[in-house]
């Protein structure tokens, strides 16, 4: 069930649902500034709960720059400052290599699939 989509960039938008207990963020499109700007406040708000249990899925983004990858590290702050977990979707090999320049990688631990992250 898909109960958000916000973006005001005509290169992103994103979607969030509820899938196994766990909110996922489906990002599609360029994961830049504007991206950034555009996502920050529903990221906010879905890390706010307590223990938040959230999926952030790339399958579909396009393009990952320094933007989205503070994107990614806050979501992942946020989430382990409520005590909750985040699983990352991505399959592409140039973002796993931005995630991995960054560090996040080893943080989060992206998996290739999204039924991966959803697994128990």
């Amino acid at each position: 069930m898909e109960y958000g989509t916000l973006s005001h960039s005509l290169n992103f938008r994103f979607s969030t649902r509820r899938i196994s207990g766990r909110t996922v963020i489906e990002f599609h499109g360029e994961l830049d500034i504007a991206a950034e700007h555009d996502a920050t406040p529903r990221l906010d708000a879905a890390t706010a709960l307590p223990a938040p249990r959230i999926v952030l899925d790339l399958t579909h983004a396009e393009f990952l720059d320094c933007s989205g990858l503070r994107m990614v590290e806050r979501v992942h702050r946020r989430v382990g400052a409520q005590g909750g977990s985040l699983r990352l979707v991505c399959p592409h090999p140039r973002m796993l290599w931005l995630l991995g320049e960054a560090g996040l990688d080893r943080a989060v631990r992206p998996v290739p699939t999204l039924a991966e992250a959803l697994a128990p």
